[in-house]
């Protein structure tokens, strides 16, 4: 019985419906402003599988006008279709409380791509009409540098996410630091989550098979 069993579950672990987080691929970021004086620092590198501590977008104290939000926003390669996704930030970068964020607020468009995500890494094309996903909250990241988001997709066919970085100080700057208020955000990484309801199913119907099997 117990040989039995095993081989079902790893049936239903490859089977479709039972499959585990799949990664987002996203393409042609584009950002309102972006850091480039010493290097290049880009919405781009966000999504280019680099999370290296000098790779990644940043936007500096001078170059964000006071009070406003920074944003970027990234195409989805393919229209995207699932109850949850997780959304991971990572900071490798961090210098005591310098280069680090802490409000952010999420969004999803079902428009046509052509709408929005010129490419562009200054003055980008953020059109479209995008439904907000997240409220706007404070955290820190772990330990680890990275922070994790789980949000709900109350829409299908999804083809651009949006990523708005708010004020993070007193003054509205884009980063916490009273000193040096700047950010930087290393990389960014969206997967699907599996639906909850479907791994509640798959532990029911392992019950009743154990229980059929003891009678």
């Amino acid at each position: 019985m117990r040989i039995q069993v095993m081989a079902l579950c790893a049936t239903l672990a490859v089977a479709p419906g039972f499959a585990s987080a799949l990664n987002v691929e996203l393409q042609n970021a584009t950002a309102t402003k972006s850091y480039s004086l010493d290097r290049v620092w880009n919405a781009s590198e966000m999504i280019d599988g680099d999370l290296g501590p000098e790779n990644g977008w940043a936007v500096v104290h001078g170059l964000s006008d006071e009070g406003v939000l920074q944003t970027s926003v990234f195409e989805t390669v393919r229209d995207l279709t699932a109850p949850q996704i997780r959304v991971t930030l990572h900071f490798s970068h961090l210098v005591d409380l310098r280069q680090l964020t802490n409000r952010f607020q999420w969004s999803v468009t079902t428009d046509d791509r052509s709408t929005f995500a010129n490419g562009e890494q200054n003055d980008g094309e953020m059109g479209g009409n995008w439904l907000v996903l997240d409220p706007i909250f404070g955290t820190e990241p772990a330990e680890s540098g990275s922070i994790a988001f789980t949000l709900s997709l109350p829409v299908g066919d999804i083809t651009g996410i949006r990523l708005d970085v708010l004020g993070g100080n007193v003054f509205n700057d884009p980063g916490i630091s009273p000193t040096n208020p700047n950010f930087v955000i290393n990389e960014l990484e969206v997967e699907t989550v599996p639906e909850p309801a479907t791994l509640g199913l798959l532990g029911l119907g392992l019950a009743g098979l154990l229980r059929r099997k003891r009678k």
